[in-house]
């Protein structure tokens, strides 16, 4: 039998592809004690082999073990009669190995395993991470356990439907923004989360999280600093060196209601006010200060009122 496993991989393939002796101790690559010939999963990722391959027929399940459906081997090669020899398994990045022995097949930094099943990624979770992280709830539909070889994905995740499925597509939600810059790789309506809080900027009232509402800051279309960023996503929006979450005055406030602080009544709020050498002062310290000079007034008046009294007493 020239390919034990029916993965539609010539067992010579499988020991060739792998570490250099051409024996079954060197020929396991995930090294799970199963060497590849006979591994349906040969990198542990829960894809299939003959999925990774890129053949294309069906299988079915018999006492809990794969099998392709339907085998023919008219020329008695050995092989399924839509098996050659010569077939080289599927590569989707060629400076890589094959995908049957690649962990992250479409080299974009996030691991077979993650793109394959529903677990969550991007925002909600570490973008790189082994099988072993994949709970069952978050295995695809047609998951199916396949006895000593463990879990199989028979259908990897196809988020946007089209084309390649997650594990081979740089852009799994097809909206335009490669998996790995995308901060949500399934929505194709999020992509940016600024303030890295998992709410996507088109969702979230404020983007950059310095209190002051998007409303507030004018959305993208205000860029009070000219530096190239929005003040909607500028944590700084005066380039003043103060954060503008310690110039907002109200904090943890997003209400549309919101009343940004103008300390010194220059009719600028602080957070896009350069000039104001009261910005970072508490407004404590401000309220002090005027109650200060308010007794310092006072005393001076009192002591003019005295000083008059007195002149005329003498008169």
């Amino acid at each position: 039998d020239l390919d034990d496993d029916n993965d539609c991989i010539p067992d010579l393939l499988e020991n060739t592809l792998s570490p250099a002796r051409n024996d079954d101790q060197a020929n396991d690559f995930d090294q799970d004690g199963i060497p590849n010939r006979i591994d349906l999963d040969s990198d542990n990722d829960l894809i299939a082999d003959f999925t990774e391959a890129g053949c294309d027929i069906t299988i079915d399940s018999v006492n809990n073990f794969f099998r392709i459906q339907a085998f023919i081997d008219t020329n008695r090669d050995g092989l399924h009669d839509l098996i050659q020899p010569e077939q080289t398994p599927a590569n989707t990045v060629e400076t890589t190995p094959p995908d049957f022995l690649n962990n992250d097949s479409d080299n974009d930094g996030i691991s077979d395993a993650f793109e394959a099943s529903t677990a969550p990624f991007g925002c909600e979770a570490d973008i790189f991470s082994t099988s072993a992280n994949i709970q069952d709830s978050e295995l695809p539909v047609g998951t199916q356990p396949n006895g000593i070889f463990g879990t199989i994905i028979l259908a990897p995740l196809n988020t946007d439907g089209v084309d390649l499925p997650d594990y081979l597509d740089l852009d799994s939600d097809n909206d335009d923004v490669n998996d790995n810059q995308d901060a949500f790789p399934r929505d194709p309506d999020e992509h940016e989360d600024t303030d890295q809080d998992c709410i996507g900027n088109n969702q979230d009232d404020d983007d950059d999280g310095d209190t002051i509402p998007d409303a507030i800051e004018g959305f993208e279309s205000i860029d009070t600093d000219l530096d190239g960023i929005p003040d909607s996503l500028d944590t700084d929006t005066d380039n003043d060196g103060i954060l503008d979450i310690n110039e907002a005055g109200a904090p943890g406030s997003t209400s549309r209601n919101f009343i940004p602080l103008d300390a010194d009544g220059d009719g600028i709020p602080d957070f896009r006010d350069s000039l104001n050498p009261e910005a970072a002062e508490p407004q404590t310290l401000r309220v002090s200060k005027s109650s200060s000079a308010l007794k310092h007034f006072y005393f001076l008046g009192l002591g003019a009122l005295l000083l008059f009294r007195r002149k005329i007493g003498t008169r």
